[in-house]
């Protein structure tokens, strides 16, 4: 229920941003790939879903919708600006690799500790993290390859 509320919510969020419903729905179909990160982190860690793993996903629908935002947003100045949607595409998918993959990097190297942590107590936050690790990793990866497609195949020339 409150992953399909974040999901819901996140979508009427962007909508009026890009006055379109065909812009939102590209960078929401990124997020089930995002989950996919998470399914294979949670099984190489042996981490159990929990309260803790839940609310990492729903951290994970925003920061994927973020990345998502960044990209389809550049994209859509560079059509402004006059080039043609193949050159869009490119332009903004290599504009925006560095600001994706520094933001990520500083996301997962920042949890690392958390995900490691075996004090007593740290048990609570360590599914969050390794979620969130997962999803980040695997929102970075597809925000940078399949929203680019999914914008040439979605979006109007």
């Amino acid at each position: 229920m409150g992953l399909a509320l974040a999901v819901i919510l996140a979508f009427l969020i962007i909508t009026p941003l890009f006055r379109s419903f065909r812009k939102p729905l590209i960078i929401i179909l990124s997020f089930p790939f995002g989950i996919i990160g998470v399914a294979i982190l949670m099984w190489i860690t042996g981490t159990y879903m929990s309260i803790q793993a839940i609310m990492g996903i729903i951290m994970m629908v925003g920061i994927s919708v973020s990345y998502g935002n960044i990209l389809v947003d550049r994209i859509n100045a560079l059509l402004i600006e006059g080039k043609s949607k193949q050159e869009a595409i490119i332009g903004g998918s290599s504009d925006r690799f560095r600001p994706v993959l520094m933001t990520a990097s500083t996301t997962i190297l920042g949890l690392l500790p958390t995900a490691l942590a075996t004090n007593p107590g740290s048990e609570a936050n360590v599914p969050l993290a390794i979620v969130v690790i997962g999803g980040t990793f695997m929102a970075m990866l597809i925000t940078l390859y399949i929203i680019p497609i999914f914008y040439s195949l979605i979006a109007k020339n």
